[in-house]
C-alpha cells in the first residue's frame, strides 16, 4: 500500500491508479462527470510538490513550480481545493501557513520564490507568459481555445532543463485541439478515456435516470465521455467559421445601426456590439470593465450618436434600469430588455436562428468566438444538480457570456433575412439612375 496515500487517507480507484502509473510527460484524461478527474489531479499536485521540496533540500533541483490552469479562476478551485486538503491532512502545521486565496482570490501555496503552486485563468493569458513550470494541470481543457493552448500553454513546458509534465483533463465537447491531442497521445499510451461509471460517484441506477432525462448525444458526451460534434454546443465551429467574416468598419452615412449593450455586474465586462442594419454585418465591439456608471452612460450616448443615432437595446435587469431611464431622458433611441428565464431563452433562440441561417456576419474576434463556442445547452441546475424542466442556454459555470449577451441584444432588433453587401445600396442607386426609375420601388 502507498504510504503517502495511507497518511492522507485517500486511495485511488482502479482507473485512477491506471493513470498514475503512466509516467509520460504529457497525459490526457477524457472522462465522464463524477469519475474523479479533479480529485486525482489534486493528488498529482500534492505528490509532485512534496517530491520537489525533498529534491530541493537534497540539492537535486533549484525550483519546483506548478500551475493549475482553467478557463476561469473559479474552475481552478476544484483541483486546488483537493490539493490543499491533502497538504493539510499530511502536515497542517508545516503547510497551513503557506496557503492563501479562496473566496474571490485564486488559491496559492507559496513556500518561497522557487517553490510554489499557483492558479491561473486563460481569460487572462498575459499571466501565463514568461514562466516555465515543472507541472501543468489544465482542468476543463476542452473549454480552452486552441489559440490559448498554442500560444499560452505549450510554451510553459518548453524547457529542456525542467522536463516538466502536463495533464489535460475534461469531459469532451465537440472536436478541436483536445480531440486531436487525445488521438496523438493515445498512440503512446498517454491518453485515457473513461465513462462516469468507471469512477465511484455514479452508479448504474443514477445513469439510468440521467439517460431518461438527457438527449442521447448529450448523455453520451457527459457520462460516456464520447466525442460528439452535435452535443452540448449551441454554436458549432463550422457554422461560426462561415459567419465570422466581418471587419471593423467606419460609419456609413445613411445607414441604420443597432447597438446591443450588456452591462457589467461585479467582475463581468460591459460589452457594446454594433450591427449595420442595412448590411446585417457586425461592425464594432467594445469591451471594458471597471468603469463607473456615469462614465458608461456618457460613453454609450456618444457611441450611439457616432453611429447615426443608433437604436440601442440595453440589458435593463437590476442596475441597468436606471441607466436605461437616464439614457432615454437624454434623448437616446433606447429600448430596455429585461432578462428573465423565458426572455433569455427567446433571445438566444433568436440569435441561434440568425447565426445558423447566415442572416448576420460577425467579427472574427477571439473573445467573442471563444464565448460562442463555449456556450452550451444546460440540462441541470449547476448548484443543486437537479434536472431542469426545460433546456436552457448559457456558458459553463465560471465563464463569461457578456459578448454573447451583447450580440444577442443587437440581433434582437433585426429582421431575419440574408445580409446584403456593404455597397448594396450604392449599387442599387446607380442601377436606378441608369434605368431612370423611381428609387422607392427598388429599395
Amino acid at each position: 500500500m502507498n504510504k503517502l496515500q495511507e497518511k492522507i487517507n485517500w486511495y485511488p480507484h482502479e482507473t485512477q491508479e491506471e493513470v498514475l502509473k503512466c509516467k509520460n510527460r504529457e497525459v490526457l484524461i477524457c472522462a465522464g462527470r463524477g469519475w474523479g478527474k479533479s480529485m486525482l489531479m489534486g493528488y498529482v499536485v500534492f505528490e509532485t510538490f512534496l517530491k520537489g521540496i525533498l529534491e530541493l533540500k537534497q540539492g537535486k533541483r533549484d525550483s519546483i513550480k506548478i500551475y493549475i490552469v482553467a478557463q476561469s479562476y473559479q474552475l481552478t478551485d476544484r483541483v486546488a481545493q483537493y490539493a490543499i486538503k491533502f497538504f493539510l491532512a499530511y502536515d497542517r502545521k508545516t503547510f497551513g501557513k503557506y496557503i492563501s486565496g479562496g473566496g474571490n482570490r485564486p488559491y496559492q501555496i507559496k513556500m518561497s520564490e522557487s517553490a510554489w503552486i499557483q492558479c491561473h485563468s486563460t481569460a487572462e493569458p498575459i499571466g501565463l507568459l514568461g514562466e516555465r513550470v515543472d507541472l501543468l494541470i489544465v482542468d476543463e481543457a476542452p473549454l480552452v481555445s486552441e489559440r490559448i493552448y498554442q500560444q499560452g500553454l505549450k510554451p510553459l513546458m518548453a524547457s529542456a532543463s525542467k522536463m516538466g509534465r502536463s495533464y489535460y483533463i475534461g469531459t469532451p465537447r465537440g472536436r478541436g485541439w483536445f480531440k486531436n491531442k487525445f488521438t496523438m497521445l493515445k498512440e503512446i499510451g498517454s491518453a485515457f478515456q473513461f465513462p462516469s461509471i468507471a469512477g465511484v460517484e455514479v452508479t448504474e441506477d443514477i445513469l439510468k435516470e440521467y439517460k431518461k432525462e438527457y438527449p442521447i448525444n448529450i448523455f453520451e458526451q457527459e457520462y460516456e465521455a464520447q466525442f460528439r460534434d452535435d452535443a452540448g454546443m449551441v454554436f458549432k465551429k463550422e457554422v461560426l467559421d462561415k459567419v465570422a467574416v466581418s471587419k471593423e468598419e467606419e460609419v456609413i452615412n445613411g445607414h441604420r445601426y443597432v447597438m446591443g449593450i450588456d452591462l457589467a455586474r461585479e467582475e463581468d465586462y460591459t460589452v457594446i456590439t454594433v450591427i449595420d442594419s442595412n448590411t446585417k454585418r457586425m461592425v464594432h465591439m467594445d469591451r471594458f470593465k471597471g468603469w463607473d456608471y456615469p462614465y458608461q452612460k456618457t460613453h454609450i450616448k456618444a457611441k450611439a450618436e457616432r453611429y447615426n443615432n443608433a437604436r440601442v437595446i440595453i440589458d435593463a435587469t437590476g442596475v441597468g434600469k436606471p441607466i436605461y431611464e437616464d439614457l432615454r431622458r437624454e434623448g437616446v433611441f433606447v429600448e430596455d430588455f429585461t432578462f428573465t428565464g423565458k426572455s433569455k431563452e427567446e433571445l438566444f433562440s433568436n440569435l441561434r436562428v440568425f447565426i445558423e441561417n447566415g442572416y448576420i456576419s460577425i467579427l472574427n474576434n477571439p473573445v467573442l468566438i471563444d464565448e460562442l463556442l463555449s456556450f452550451e445547452y444546460k440540462m441541470r441546475n449547476e448548484k443543486t444538480g437537479e434536472p431542469l424542466r426545460n433546456i436552457k442556454y448559457g456558458p459553463p459555470q465560471g465563464l463569461h457570456d457578456d459578448c454573447v449577451d451583447s450580440l444577442a441584444l443587437a440581433v434582437w432588433d433585426l429582421t431575419p433575412d440574408r445580409p446584403r453587401p456593404v455597397n448594396y445600396l450604392k449599387k442599387r442607386l446607380d442601377e436606378i439612375k441608369k434605368e431612370k426609375r423611381p428609387p422607392k420601388s427598388y429599395i
